[in-house]
């Protein structure tokens, strides 16, 4: 009885010893990074339009540990996330669940992939094509975007091309509603430099083909140019949607300008700027679909930060959206920022409440405590015009936020 007691332990040993041998041995022919980041925001919100109901405050919490295993000059990466808020656990002693714990992203690369300059990547992931404004990662999100599907892309010198297939959905998650994939070319080039200038196409399909073909297709610019004592930077959107949606023809387009204008060699190093964005709106008096559909765009980084236009053309009940941006920034120290935002904002179609829907104004700053530990807070007003007086209520709303991220 002994002996065969014996017996197990040394088989479990050797087991355990071989699997640590094999480890070390893996671990020699490649390297293992493990990075992550811990970020908390606690935010104190009034958004319903109306001073009878008092504010509420809540905090978020979102943990992530990335793993990346390198050899030569491909390589995997592992990022395993927790999304919580606080007290949504029902017993602080025995409720150990993680409703929103994920494989954010899996995947790996592999460079030179047959050719020179042919790199795959393939697995769960994030995918942000240029500025965000048609498919980004939504990073200010306590879970954030991520996709399931394929990067294929091509390296040259003036420029970079990268054909995906992402899909959103399976049939199986659907019953009868078909697989809805999204499938596109990116062609970043640098041809005009110091212009980059990209042009893309993107395909949103839903079987049948009748509830959703949709097309979107355009060119996105971006520049700085030196003035001497400042410096000019632009960002130019240009982007139109065709095909079926719902069995109605697609016709619809969006156009974004963001010019800054930056004090070079000045102690407080401050900035301006001016942005226009415009995302057509649907008319009532034709047929055909004429609300443009900012896809899996992270909009916000556009459309204030009070977030009421995260969902276009949802959020404006398909009016679309005109935005008339003013900013202001400095950075007294290298470790600190702030700046301003004024949005006034409107519908591209008249309602029946006309076409205000308000302004808002975003303070924001940053502080930078070490090189693992950033601080961020902010205050929003939004100020309801005829529009948003109609849709949600009378009164202004307001959001106040603090952010911390840690980072190791």
């Amino acid at each position: 009885m002994i002996s065969k007691t014996i017996l197990k332990v040394d088989v479990l040993t050797l087991i355990v010893m071989t699997l640590l041998l094999t480890n070390s041995l893996v671990l020699q022919a490649q390297e293992l990074q493990v990075t992550g980041q811990v970020r908390h925001r606690s935010e104190r919100v009034d958004k319903d339009f109306s001073d009878l109901t008092p504010g509420y405050g809540f905090s978020l919490l979102r943990s992530r540990l990335n793993m990346k295993f390198t050899n030569e000059k491909n390589y995997a990466f592992i990022q395993i996330q927790d999304s919580r808020k606080f007290g949504d656990a029902t017993n602080t002693l025995t409720d150990g669940s993680a409703d929103l714990l994920d494989f954010h992203q899996a995947y790996f690369i592999v460079s030179d992939f047959v050719a020179d300059g042919l790199k795959v990547k393939l697995g769960r992931q994030e995918v942000e094509f240029a500025n965000q404004r048609l498919i980004g990662s939504v990073g200010w999100h306590n879970v954030a975007r991520s996709f399931d599907g394929m990067l294929l892309s091509y390296s040259a010198e003036e420029y970079l091309a990268t054909a995906f297939s992402l899909k959103e959905t399976e049939m199986s998650a659907l019953g009868d509603i078909g697989d809805k994939d999204v499938r596109g070319v990116w062609v970043e080039t640098s041809f005009l430099a110091p212009t980059r200038v990209d042009v893309f196409f993107i395909n949103q399909n839903l079987n049948p083909g009748d509830v959703l073909d949709r097309n979107t297709f355009g060119v996105y610019s971006k520049g700085s140019y030196d003035l001497g004592a400042f410096k000019l930077s632009q960002e130019i959107d240009f982007a139109f949607q065709n095909g079926t949606n719902d069995g109605n023809n697609v016709s619809a387009n969006l156009i974004g300008l963001r010019i800054k204008l930056a004090a070079k060699d000045t102690p407080l190093k401050y900035w301006v700027g001016f942005g226009y964005d415009v995302v057509s709106g649907d008319d009532p008096a034709t047929v055909d679909d004429e609300a443009f559909n900012t896809l899996y765009a992270t909009n916000h980084k556009y459309y204030g930060y009070m977030d009421y236009f995260l969902n276009v053309p949802a959020n404006a009940k398909g009016a679309g959206l005109t935005d008339i941006v003013l900013s202001a920034g400095l950075s007294p120290v290298s470790n600190f920022s702030m700046k301003v935002d004024y949005h006034l904002m409107s519908t591209s179609q008249d309602v029946a409440a006309g076409s205000d829907i308000g302004s808002e104004i975003d303070v924001t700053g940053s502080y930078g405590y070490s090189k693992y530990l950033k601080i961020k807070g902010g205050i929003e007003i939004f100020t309801p015009g005829d529009v948003f007086k109609a849709w949600k209520g009378e009164d202004r709303s307001t959001k106040a936020f603090i952010m911390t991220i840690y980072n190791f």
